[in-house]
């Protein structure tokens, strides 16, 4: 008995566009997800304000979600300060554990 070819279900259209059927389903996949209508509405009207199509912000988000922070916030506020012009010259407020330790320490 013969088996069928792989491709006789793909729509000659589409293959002729991605040059065969496993460059169209290993790069898009079409699915459908149910999102709740205020959601849709704010990344619509981010899509919008950042020039994207819906799909574009999706796939962004996505992407972001899946390899995590990129980086430090840009836009965190100003860390408050009382008495003096700032941090205390040796203080890293980056470093947890030096931080702790000159709490700590003896006045």
């Amino acid at each position: 008995s013969e088996t069928a070819p792989v491709v006789a279900w793909c729509d000659p259209y589409r293959m002729e566009l991605c040059g065969n059927i496993f460059d169209y389903t290993c790069s898009h996949m079409r699915t459908s997800i149910d999102v709740n209508d205020a959601l849709l509405k704010a990344v619509k009207a981010r899509a919008a304000e950042e020039h994207m199509t819906l799909k574009e912000t999706f796939e962004q988000a996505l992407r972001e979600y899946l390899t995590g922070p990129s980086g430090a916030r840009t836009d965190a506020p100003p860390i408050p300060t009382f008495r003096g012009n700032g941090v205390q010259p040796g203080v890293d407020l980056t470093d947890n554990a030096a931080l702790q330790a000159l709490m700590d320490a003896e006045p």
